[in-house]
Parts: C-alpha cells; structure tokens; sequence
C-alpha cells in the first residue's frame, strides 16, 4: 500500500481573515492505497461529504507520498552505490548523462 494525497482546483477557500473567497489548490485529505486511481475511489467511497460538497472523482490530483520507509530504503541504495559510482562518473569525466547524477536527485528529493 501506499499513502497518497488528494488535491483539487476546484471550489473556494476562506482567507484566515474570513472576508475573502480565495481560488487556489484544496487539500481534500490522504489515503492509503494500491495506485491512484483506487485511492480517488477509495477517497470517495470513504468520505461521503466530499461527492456532497460537489467534488467528482474527474477533479482530483492524486500524488503518492514518500513514506519514511520509502525514503530509507532509497537511502540504503544510494548509500551503497555512492562510493563507485562517484568514481566511475569522476573516471568518466563528469558525464550529465551518468548514473550518478540520477543518485544525486534522488539524495536531494530524500534529504
């Protein structure tokens, strides 16, 4: 299973000084699911308010979200290629299509 959070474009919110209408992304809430489309199902299967409130599963963004466990289990690849391949990559001349640079982006999305 994997978490997910549902955002929409649709409708309004309130500024915090409640005078304004405010037309931006809403967050709708997270789930746990097996992809996206069973978790906009699961969603509106779970949350009736939200088909009440007028939101339909064609105005939904769905994103997966990094669990903890995820991040480290990257971390633990990344950690065990670093080394060699930072010296493949050096060896190489610096390549901007090397593997490496690939480790790189994923340390940064992690960190």
């Amino acid at each position: 299973m994997n978490k997910y959070i549902l955002i929409t474009t649709k409708g309004t919110s309130i500024a915090p000084n409640e005078n304004t209408y405010v037309e931006n992304c809403q967050v709708l809430g997270e789930i746990m699911a097996e992809n996206p489309a069973h978790a906009i199902d699961r969603f509106f299967n779970e949350q009736p308010w939200a088909c009440q409130a007028g939101f339909s599963h064609e105005n939904i963004i769905c994103k997966q979200i990094l669990s903890q466990e995820n991040k480290t289990d990257l971390k633990k690849i990344i950690d065990y290629l670093w080394n060699d391949e930072l010296k493949f990559y050096q060896e190489n001349g610096y390549p901007s299509d090397h593997i490496f640079k690939t480790l790189e982006n994923i340390k940064a999305l992690i960190s």
